[in-house]
């Protein structure tokens, strides 16, 4: 699960089940928008949605992590 807050803030907003990030930079040069991949390990047998943590108009593409959310549900 992820934890999202405000920007400038670490007042809890959410705490989002089925959502992975991938912080490193240069991983979007790998995985790109709306791919959709089988999880592995602990995520085996699930479906993987990724998406990119910015916009290329805010930074370049190979800067961006990537989150991935498990599609697979069921859902809460």
């Amino acid at each position: 699960k992820c934890f999202v807050t405000d920007v400038g803030s670490n007042t809890p907003r959410a705490d989002v089940p089925g959502v992975l990030t991938i912080p490193q930079s240069g991983v979007s040069s790998f995985i790109g928008p709306r791919d959709v991949m089988d999880g592995t390990g602990a995520m085996s047998g699930r479906k993987l949605l990724a998406f990119l943590t910015a916009t290329a108009i805010a930074v370049p593409r190979s800067s961006c992590g990537v989150c991935l959310v498990d599609i697979t549900g069921p859902w809460r």
